[in-house]
């Protein structure tokens, strides 16, 4: 005979999970603020920004321009609880959409740990916490509601100008209205992107030159990973096209997150020719980490995977993961 839980055990239980994801936040915020992995690609940027040795700091998003007025003012300047802040307001979001868009969230956590952690909560902080508010957004993307999906966008563009791109987002999830759209127009992308590279390589030169010029150029020279062939988006393409061999149009809320997958892998192919990094890759990781959400959701699925096929999605979902978590910790100086 099934007994019901307790309302004591119920209560008890949810304790216990508020008491483990506090510990996880405070631990992550630890680790990103006093640089335990090592120095990220951006942090000298962000020393700049917000510490006051002498030179003057460059403009910073409204949100942040706040923080660090009251950084200096109870912190003396130093970034460490910058870090720590945005880590834990980030992750903060990030798990209460977790929550949202998948029964096993926990699942969808541990696999973020171990990839889009090291490239936003440990390295691109600001951007960090606006992908945070996005997340947030996508039930207002699937429940058709616009006024609030506007309002997150503009409150997340406060904190990194790249959310701006989110209202492209909603045009194109009203756009792609089926699996064959999305497939046709990102692998347009893939197409275009290749027919740069191999045909205007001069083209590319010159787009470099008028970066330098207006100073958005801060890689220095063309990327060696700004290519069609950068593993790392070819892995995301080969799940992308896994998964629209699964995908049910009629299962709103999974096709929404495809949709959205899509159109991060769009960022990344279109823009390529331009070889910004700034610009393509922000914008394809502000997308892309619904991928994981996604691979999730589908593996413990019993509408789209068997048993067995659940284990093997999330063991290849777990392989593009670990390949996502190494490429980013290759940008990471050891100290």
């Amino acid at each position: 005979m099934f007994v019901a839980p307790n309302a004591s055990y119920i209560k008890a239980k949810k304790i216990r999970e508020y008491y483990l994801i506090f510990l996880l936040l405070f631990i992550a915020g630890v680790i990103s603020a006093g640089r335990l992995l090592g120095i990220g690609a951006d942090y000298d940027g962000y020393r700049e920004l917000f510490t006051h040795e002498g030179f003057k700091r460059d403009s910073i998003e409204p949100a942040y321009r706040f923080l660090r007025y009251l950084n200096d003012y109870l912190f003396d300047g130093h970034v460490a609880p910058i870090y720590f802040i945005s880590v834990i307001t980030a992750l903060s979001l990030k798990i209460r959409a977790f929550r949202s868009l998948s029964s096993h969230w926990n699942v969808v956590l541990f696999l973020y740990f171990l990839s889009f952690f090291f490239v936003h909560e440990y390295t691109q902080i600001r951007a960090a916490v606006a992908i945070g508010i996005f997340l947030c957004s996508i039930k207002d993307i699937n429940e058709n509601r616009p006024f609030c999906f506007f309002i997150k966008m503009l409150i997340a563009t406060l904190f990194h100008y790249s959310a701006m791109i989110m209202l492209f987002c909603w045009i194109y999830t009203r756009m792609a209205r089926s699996i064959k759209f999305c497939v046709v127009v990102t692998l347009t992308g893939v197409v275009f992107s290749i027919f740069f590279v191999e045909f205007a390589s001069n083209l590319t030169k010159y787009v470099y030159l008028l970066q330098d010029l207006i100073g958005l150029n801060k890689s220095g020279g063309e990327s060696d990973f700004m290519s069609p062939w950068n593993l790392k988006y070819a892995t995301l393409l080969f799940l992308f096209l896994l998964v629209s061999t699964l995908i049910k149009k009629e299962d709103s809320s999974n096709f929404t997150l495809y949709k959205i997958f899509s159109f991060g892998l769009c960022c990344y192919y279109y823009l390529l020719p331009l070889q910004l990094p700034v610009i393509s890759v922000r914008f394809a990781e502000f997308y892309s980490v619904v991928y994981v959400i996604l691979m999730v959701n589908m593996a413990y699925n019993k509408d789209y995977c068997t048993v067995k096929r659940g284990y093997l999605l999330l063991f290849i979902s777990f392989g593009v993961t670990v390949l996502y978590g190494y490429a980013a910790m290759k940008t990471i100086t050891i100290i």
